[in-house]
């Protein structure tokens, strides 16, 4: 029976590809004068593949350019390696900046927005500073440090609020909320501060003139 022509191909394909993985064992020549092929159609088969190098390169060109796209623009190349690591794409942070470099790509950094975390302009009544920057106690449960910063994360911004207690700068209370209410943000902390340390004599609590902080319901808890 006569083979086809993409029989025949098959066949040289398959022929090449036993030469170039027996290459360090035989001398090419060799092998293609025993296989019956030519060793320079062989060589020009060669050539025409793609390199390992080249190969992986265009994988993690499309990788990186995934990542980038999804980020919508934002990501830089320390964003992106993290990123594909985490994935279980074992690269580096200078190939991803070389190739971003290469196909003209930078970071979109556009101006975060930051909530404001303290309002004093409430125009409540506020304490006088009694601690007066002396953050050094020799008690535990005489001195108590709070404030609230903000964490950003993927689904929006989260509040974190948290009580030290200058004794050991332990945190001793924090809570971690989606609104800046004095309910679900000082008072939390306060309470799990007293369950964790159970103070059983007076205390200076001291904090910025917030509005969290000198709500009525947190005054009256205090």
């Amino acid at each position: 029976m006569k083979k086809s022509h993409q029989h025949i191909l098959q066949e040289r394909q398959l022929t090449y590809e036993f030469v170039s993985d027996n290459s360090t064992m035989f001398s090419v020549e060799s092998m293609c004068k025993t296989l019956d092929i030519s060793s320079s159609a062989y060589y020009e088969w060669k050539k025409d593949i793609p390199s390992q190098r080249k190969i992986a390169w265009e994988k993690d060109t499309r990788l990186v350019l995934k990542e980038y796209n999804e980020s919508k623009c934002r990501y830089g190349s320390h964003k992106i390696t993290a990123v594909l690591n985490q994935n279980g794409v074992s690269t580096s942070r200078n190939r991803v900046a070389r190739i971003m470099k290469r196909n003209g790509i930078k970071s979109c950094i556009c101006k975060s927005y930051k909530p404001q975390t303290t309002r004093s302009d409430h125009g409540k009544r506020v304490a006088l500073n009694h601690l007066n920057r002396e953050f050094k106690t020799n008690e535990p449960c005489k001195v108590w440090v709070s404030d609230l910063t903000y964490v950003p994360t993927e689904h929006g911004w989260l509040y974190l609020t948290a009580i030290m207690d200058l004794f050991d700068h332990s945190i001793v209370g924090w809570s971690m909320s989606e609104d800046m209410t004095a309910e679900n943000t000082v008072m939390k902390a306060w309470e799990m501060a007293k369950r964790n340390r159970k103070p059983k004599s007076e205390r200076l609590f001291h904090s910025d003139q917030g509005v969290r902080y000198v709500a009525e319901e947190l005054k009256k808890r205090i």
